[in-house]
């Protein structure tokens, strides 16, 4: 009868969200629901309020929140629902941790659940960032006015509209590239050459002829379109100078005051000649050559700069994909060294507290102990020295890591949250150890975090 609740549930679910399937919190948070209806067999109680039901109610919930906000469209009443999923997440681990401590759950039931919330968990944060960037108002084009919007679209966008959390998306960037182009421009040749290399955020710097120096706004501007991060060094140069029309000014009046100064010197010193044109034209102040000013179009050289900008791209991505190659490739082996972490933590607990036991027993002297308070001091212990949720927390780290390179785009900042806590895991997990493969393999983690932050430098 609960598998027929819930399969109709989830059908209902789906019929709300038709198309829905490739969003990957959707996906996620459903695979959660049917985990729990799983593990919470074992729970089933008399009453309505039993905890297998308060559990599967929590969980039912988030997908259709997500769903519900979904239908919504971009706006506060799809936050809105986000926010409800986000708290029925909240809900459902405060039930697991409940039956954990209670003796329902024991801990390897509940931590793949628990792992799973917090990788839903992470997911819908992002899809809500995505919303509500999307829902920011921008300013109307100048080229034509706003259509009035239908009255479905107030209430309801289109299913492609709709920013989705998916893997399938543009290549990892990373921020060293290079990229040139040359087009004509006013008449002559403009050659622009883009390099670009790590930088913390997006910093531009232009060297160009003067005749470009009332577009740089618009070329810093345009290069804002294609990068997001990284130094930015932009050179433009004239292969062909355009042609320019010189147009030459006499001043009349000085001319005919230096042939009578110069006249008057002649006849002072008694010097022979006269002033002749060749004379006149060698002085600057009396002809003045100004070249007409090159008139270079916005369009032609932002078409240029364009061009330039996604060579300077494609090479980003290249070396992106490079790099995400590497990263992958550690994350797998941070996967493993996880693995040989939990493999010898129930290990190190035991042989802890019989090392305990053995050291009382031998400071006794044969004294008679209480075993009650014996058993209390080595349930401090064994709590103390526990790593799990550190270790639940690491490998959630190491997928939303995953996660990030396989959705690519401008990723670096984020990696780099994600590496700091994994380091924070990494050492929170080194310092209870008291074990020594645990911290060989916890040296062995920092190691490869170190290695992976060098790379992440380098990301956009």
């Amino acid at each position: 009868m609960e598998t027929m609740g819930t399969t109709v549930a989830a059908s209902r679910t789906l019929a709300l969200v038709a198309g829905f399937a490739d969003l990957i919190v959707w996906q996620e948070a459903a695979r959660l629901a049917a985990a729990v209806l799983r593990t919470s067999e074992s729970l089933r109680g008399p009453g309505a309020l039993s905890p297998a039901d308060q559990m599967r109610r929590a969980a039912d919930s988030v997908p259709a929140n997500i769903a519900e906000g979904y239908g919504r469209g971009v706006g506060n009443d799809c936050l809105r629902f986000l926010r409800m999923a986000r708290s029925s997440l909240g809900e459902l681990e405060s039930h697991i941790r409940a039956a954990v401590l209670s003796g329902r759950l024991t801990g390897a039931e509940a931590e793949p659940i628990i792992d799973h919330v917090i990788r839903v968990r992470f997911l819908l944060v992002r899809f809500a960032s995505s919303v509500a960037r999307r829902s920011r108002p921008s300013l109307p084009s100048r080229s034509s006015p706003p259509s009035p919007p239908s009255p479905s679209s107030r209430f309801r966008t289109s299913l492609n509209s709709v920013p989705r959390v998916s893997y399938k998306a543009v290549p990892l960037r990373s921020m060293t590239g290079f990229g040139a182009a040359e087009g004509a421009v006013a008449g002559g040749r403009l050659r622009i050459e883009i390099r670009t290399v790590n930088h913390r955020h997006l910093s531009v710097q232009l060297k160009a002829p003067g005749e470009l120096a009332a577009l740089e706004a618009d070329i810093r501007e345009r290069l804002r379109a294609h990068f997001e991060r990284g130094h930015a060094t932009i050179s433009a140069r004239w292969t062909v100078e355009p042609s320019q029309a010189a147009a030459a000014e006499v001043d009349v009046e000085r001319a005919k005051a230096v042939v009578e100064a110069l006249r008057r010197v002649a006849r002072e010193l008694g010097i022979g000649g006269d002033v002749d044109l060749a004379t006149l034209a060698r002085l600057p102040d009396v002809v003045r050559v100004r070249p007409a000013e090159t008139a270079a179009g916005a369009g032609e050289v932002l078409a240029v700069l364009d061009e330039a900008a996604q060579a300077a791209l494609r090479m980003r991505e290249r070396e992106g994909g490079r790099l995400g190659e590497d990263l992958r490739g550690r994350c797998r082996r941070l996967g493993e060294l996880a693995g040989v972490v939990a493999a010898r933590a129930p290990t190190r607990i035991v042989a802890e507290r019989d090392r305990l036991a053995k050291a009382v027993a031998e400071l006794s002297g044969g004294v008679a102990l209480d075993g009650a308070r014996l058993a209390q001091e080595i349930a401090l212990l064994a709590d103390k020295l526990d790593i799990t949720e550190e270790l639940v927390r690491f490998r959630t780290h190491v997928a939303a890591v995953e996660g990030a390179l396989a959705n690519g785009a401008a990723v670096g900042k984020q990696l780099g949250f994600l590496l700091q806590e994994l380091g924070r895991e990494a050492n929170t997990m080194g310092a209870k150890a008291n074990d020594a493969p645990i911290v060989e393999a916890v040296l062995a983690m920092k190691g490869e975090l170190e290695r992976m932050r060098e790379q992440v430098e380098n990301l956009e």
